[in-house]
């Protein structure tokens, strides 16, 4: 079964940035250009069972994902992490992985929609 698609926790973000799309738009922005390149270099990292390195990457950007409203993607990232950094085991870890990659491949599209809708003049 496929994993679910990502949703934007819209109160989630509306806690943090409160009416300022501005904002909003910046860190949409910042995740599109810096977060999910970022992500796509986890896979060389999996396949080199470079776990340290994995960990601490996965570490660097799960905050990135909440920031943008990603709030449901925090607790498998976690786990990725704590998995990479404390009891690497490559078949659990690269089942997470999977998993999560399937659902960050949406993302994009996702935040890039929200992104164009509040650029939009209202």
């Amino acid at each position: 079964m496929p994993p679910h698609a990502p949703a934007l926790n819209r109160a989630y973000l509306r806690e943090l940035y409160g009416d300022d799309p501005e904002l909003v738009a910046i860190m949409f922005e910042a995740f599109l250009e810096e977060t999910l390149p970022q992500w796509n270099n986890l896979a060389d990292l999996l396949r080199a069972r470079d776990f340290a390195r994995l960990g601490a990457l996965t570490h660097q950007i799960k905050p990135t994902f909440s920031m943008v409203g990603l709030t449901d993607l925090h607790a498998p990232l976690q786990e990725l992490e704590r998995l990479a950094r404390y009891e690497p085991d490559p078949v659990r870890i690269e089942a997470i992985h999977t998993e999560l990659d399937a659902q960050v491949r949406q993302v994009g599209p996702l935040v890039e929609a929200e992104l164009q809708r509040l650029r939009q003049p209202t």
